[in-house]
């Protein structure tokens, strides 16, 4: 018995390794993106170079190179046609560079969509320079505002993607997003408006072909994050063995905006904290009113020692006082019989 688990796990690892791997098809929206390459990985499984078109639509075979900082974030891609650069701080990615052109972002991490999230844009970090585009964020999502005045409204589904954009002066529907379940675009339709948010709210980086997850990219040509995850994962959760795949290959109503937990483990997690936490506070509570109880009985013996000790020194007092009258009556006696005695003597 034990060796037929072992055999059906290794099965199943061997399946799931395989599994965020394989390509989910074309997809015109995404022609300079197909990944029918030759990749070189490093001891860290990371991509190190590809040889393929993924920059262009021109069949000829290119060369790509990418470099990683200590952290595993991607600083750089080099390509035949120009490089990629990133900056990172604390919060995230705060600037790129493609060419010769810079984006810097305005990064907000107070927001109530409790992920930080881009504010505004900028080609440059002096103060005279007005933002190529800002943001407006409530939960998720509300509006963008480009450079020239256009603002656009977000329609968002169920799983926070966005669906269509709205202009602001005429209320007219101006964008129709269509997506598969694991976000490759199937379909835009309309007047084209400047947008990089697309599969469930998050930031599409174009000149990659893939998603900013905050910790990693995703690729949605094939359902899987580019890096690997930096949790180890669970015997009792398999999926979470595999260090690539997004949403437990279960995309469908999940999302995983930070890059390492999607929304359903958050949840799942959550309701696990919840349940202890309805299990402990009990035990807690009754802790603190025992020890409620100790308090208030150390208290009272505290100020009864206190008393015993104020009575005792009211007692001493007292039996001193009494002493010394003793005292004082016992040098008289004395005195007087040493004065008596010699007479009494005398006179026998």
């Amino acid at each position: 018995m034990r060796r037929f688990l072992l055999i059906w796990f290794c099965l199943l690892v061997t399946w799931l390794a395989a599994a965020g791997r394989f390509s989910l098809g074309d997809s015109s929206a995404f022609a300079g993106s197909q990944m029918n390459s030759d990749e070189l990985w490093d001891g860290a499984d990371r991509l190190q170079r590809t040889i393929d078109s993924l920059v262009t639509d021109d069949p000829e075979c290119k060369a790509v190179l990418t470099r990683y900082d200590k952290l595993g974030r991607r600083t750089s891609r080099v390509m035949p046609d120009g490089s990629l650069a990133y900056l990172y701080d604390r919060l995230g990615r705060v600037g790129k560079r493609v060419g010769t052109t810079n984006t810097f972002y305005l990064i907000d991490n107070l927001n109530p969509s409790g992920w930080p999230q881009v504010l505004a844009e900028y080609s440059s970090v002096t103060t005279s320079v007005a933002p190529s585009v800002s943001y407006v964020y409530g939960l998720s999502f509300i509006s963008e505002r480009q450079s020239n005045g256009t603002n656009s409204y977000y329609g968002l589904d169920g799983q926070g993607s966005v669906r269509f954009l709205v202009e602001w002066t005429g209320g007219v529907l101006t964008d129709n997003f269509d997506f598969d379940g694991y976000g490759m675009l199937l379909a835009r339709s309309g007047a084209s408006t400047p947008n990089k948010y697309l599969y469930t709210g998050q930031q599409w980086d174009p000149d990659l072909g893939m998603y900013y997850l905050r910790a990693r990219f995703y690729r949605p040509n094939d359902g899987r994050f580019w890096g690997m995850d930096t949790y180890n994962g669970a015997l009792s959760d398999p999926a979470s063995l595999h260090k690539y795949l997004y949403c437990h290959d279960m995309p469908v109503g999940r999302s995983d905006p930070g890059g390492h937990w999607d929304t359903m483990q958050i949840s799942a997690l959550m309701g696990q904290i919840t349940a202890m936490a309805t299990r402990v506070l009990p035990g807690i509570a009754a802790g603190l009113k025992y020890a409620d109880r100790i308090a208030r009985g150390a208290e009272r013996v505290l100020t009864l020692a206190e008393t015993l000790v104020a009575e005792g020194g009211t007692l001493i007092a007292n039996e001193m006082r009494v002493a010394d009258a003793a005292g004082k009556v016992m040098g008289r006696f004395r005195a007087d019989l040493i004065v008596e005695l010699p007479n009494k003597v005398t006179a026998l």
